[in-house]
């Protein structure tokens, strides 16, 4: 897990997790149905500290939508489009 410090001094914690693919039985104590064939994804909630120790999304289990405080929204940029009517490589692809 990863501490960020967002806008205003607001902590951010970022992580790894599943979600879970449909309600079934509980798979382990607290973590109801089965996970995805999605793997990991990053997943963020909020942070404080408690007497100097980090306390994550409030104690309260992680939901898919939750809580953006501490963070602004960036705009996604323009859309690219390369027509490929060049020789050489694009400097502006990424693999």
């Amino acid at each position: 897990m990863d501490l960020i410090e967002g806008d205003g001094g607001k902590w951010v914690a970022v992580f790894l997790g599943v979600r879970p693919a449909f309600e079934g039985r509980e798979i382990a104590p607290g973590a109801p149905g089965m996970p995805t064939n999605l793997g990991r994804e990053t997943f963020m909630a909020p942070l404080e500290w408690v007497n100097g120790w980090p306390v994550v999304n409030r104690r309260k289990p992680i939901e898919l939508v939750g809580e953006a405080e501490g963070l602004t929204l960036v705009p996604e940029p323009a859309s690219f489009v390369d027509n490929f009517d060049q020789k050489g490589d694009s400097r502006s692809l990424n693999s």
